[in-house]
């Protein structure tokens, strides 16, 4: 994302933590409206963003089989101009390994 340079959605993060943070929100706004969010560092927006598709329900963390992830996009929460959308897609090799 460096080679972004500008358009690097993490460009104008301020303070020592540039991570984008990943939640799972069941029912957020009512029944089975089951939505993932990323929250972006300081300085980027003062929201976070949200959106369906990523969320992998709790039944399906608990079962047997491994939950498939779907690609999924998301915008910004409450005010669609208000910071950088994402879209999220799934990949089965290469990039770096995830770290806590």
């Amino acid at each position: 994302m460096d080679a972004l340079g500008d358009a690097n959605p993490l460009f104008s993060a301020t303070g020592d933590d540039d991570r984008v943070t990943i939640f799972r929100h069941p029912d957020m706004h009512g029944v089975f409206d089951d939505v993932f969010t990323l929250d972006w560092p300081d300085g980027v927006t003062a929201g976070n963003n949200m959106g369906p598709g990523l969320f992998i329900s709790t039944a399906a963390l608990m079962a047997a089989e491994i939950p498939s992830p779907t690609d999924a996009h998301n915008s910004p929460h409450g005010t669609p101009w208000g910071g950088p959308s994402a879209d999220l897609t799934v990949v089965t090799s290469g990039g770096e390994a995830c770290t806590p």
